[in-house]
């Protein structure tokens, strides 16, 4: 089975293609993804870690999807079905777990992290959550947005109730 390490080298490679059969610059792409052109040629060389968020960036400035554009080149039996048993349904749920982070569930992590919890994106479609006490537990991007928007849920209840309080204060 090909590790996250494999993907990056090849990916990155998919990448280039793509680029020179667009007769794009390295120049180019990078200004229209956001990272410098030293970073992207690293990217395609599978010489820096590549964020999952990023190669979705990547994928679709050439109208694919990651399992698309791995589709295309033969790659996608090497990844997907690996890492997710196949299930496409639970690599769109980690996208959405990835892209709903800022939203929902970076004052979920916030929070996590300041009450001393660590949260670890393993890129296999699990994250590892280890406990102030040390203890660890393992959960997919799926459990770990449910839980996120249950606690912004009372977050937002603990905030409505004290509302009225701080305007007392004042």
């Amino acid at each position: 089975m090909k590790d996250y390490f494999d993907f990056e080298r090849d990916f990155g490679e998919l990448i280039r293609k793509e680029r020179e059969e667009a007769g794009m610059p390295l120049k180019t792409l990078a200004d229209v993804i956001g990272v410098s052109e030293m970073a992207l040629s690293r990217y395609e060389r599978g010489k820096r870690e590549l964020p999952l968020d990023t190669a979705e960036i990547l994928s679709n400035e050439f109208g694919y999807s990651v399992p698309e554009l791995l589709a295309k080149y033969g790659h996608y039996d090497d990844y997907i079905p690996a890492w997710f048993n196949g299930d496409v349904g639970k690599w769109e749920a980690y996208k959405k777990l990835l892209a709903e982070e800022d939203q929902k569930g970076d004052r979920f992590i916030k929070y996590l992290t300041a009450s001393g919890y660590t949260i670890t994106n393993n890129k296999d479609g699990f994250f590892t959550v280890v406990f102030p006490d040390g203890k660890k537990a393992n959960a997919t991007a799926e459990e770990l947005l449910n839980i996120a928007e249950k606690a912004n849920e009372h977050i937002n209840e603990l905030l409505a109730q004290l509302r009225p309080k701080l305007k007392k204060i004042k």
